[in-house]
């Protein structure tokens, strides 16, 4: 698909940094103020939304952090610092925040089983990670993951991201036991999802954008050369108390689930998230 967004030509999207490959088409989609922003932690769909608004005619980009670059914390955990690459990021970053404190906008945010996700992201970005191969076996593969996925990124995404740049709190989620659920704060308007109940997408989306919306699924793990290696890991993993406390926003995790989504959620993974911390 080759995407016209103001006289300029994008034909593919960097999945990593999700922006445009292009300096010229990066900037545009960033600063233009009619975007849409799909904000999201990664391994969400996001590309599948993206590509839905763009064939929709809506102008939009996607951004996996607002903090640093998403490839030092989202994704694996690395021992690099990426100091210079984290610091071009925070000044792109400011400057759009800037830019955008009084400008109209609309973001979508889409919330998913933090454990489920880590895993999707880890095997993303696995190659990054040194002696680690798809083609190792699962109990290497199993290790590898406790040691070097991004456990603690679902817990602080939030705060980070949401919080703490657009000064939304976990209490302007009015989920009310619905999959989706919309804020305004000052003149931006955001749209939370969850994504394991992709039959609203369509309509949520559409009704926020105010364009009609299909989409079709992209990126999926089901359709990667490592997705028998996944599906063996889900079946196999039982999260220890550690890796449970460092994955889980328990704020979030208490008003975006109902009592039966967290009892499917906990029963999938054999775990309780009941505990203080």
């Amino acid at each position: 698909m080759v995407k016209k967004f103001k006289g300029l030509e994008m034909s593919s999207y960097d999945k990593a940094y999700a922006n445009p490959r292009s300096i010229l088409g990066r900037f545009s989609t960033w600063f233009e103020n009619d975007c849409v922003c799909v904000l999201t932690i990664g391994k969400t769909a996001s590309s599948a939304i993206i590509d839905g608004l763009h064939e929709a005619d809506v102008n939009a980009f996607q951004v996996h952090s607002l903090v640093r670059s998403p490839q030092s914390y989202l994704f694996v955990k690395q021992t690099k610092k990426h100091r210079i690459r984290n610091a071009v990021f925070k000044i792109k970053i400011s400057f759009w925040m800037l830019l955008q404190k009084n400008s109209p906008r609309k973001f979508i945010v889409i919330f998913r089983d933090p454990f489920e996700r880590n895993l999707s992201a880890f095997f993303e970005q696995m190659w990054r990670i040194e002696g680690l191969s798809i083609n190792d076996d699962v109990n290497k593969l199993l290790n590898g993951f406790v040691e070097h996925g991004a456990h603690d990124a679902t817990r602080t995404w939030f705060q980070e991201n949401i919080h703490q740049k657009f000064n939304i709190d976990y209490s302007d989620l009015h989920f009310d036991e619905k999959p989706w659920c919309t804020h305004e704060r000052k003149n931006k308007k955001f749209l939370f999802i969850k994504y394991e109940q992709r039959e609203c997408w369509e309509s949520a989306i559409s009704d926020f954008v105010g364009a009609r919306i299909h989409l079709k699924r992209k990126n999926d793990s089901a359709n990667k050369p490592y997705a028998e290696k996944i599906k063996t890991l889900k079946s196999l993993w039982c999260p220890t108390e550690e890796v449970i406390k460092r994955t889980v926003d328990l704020d979030l995790w208490e008003v975006l689930y109902t009592p039966k989504e967290k009892a499917e959620i906990s029963k999938k993974w054999s775990i309780a998230v009941n505990f203080d911390v």
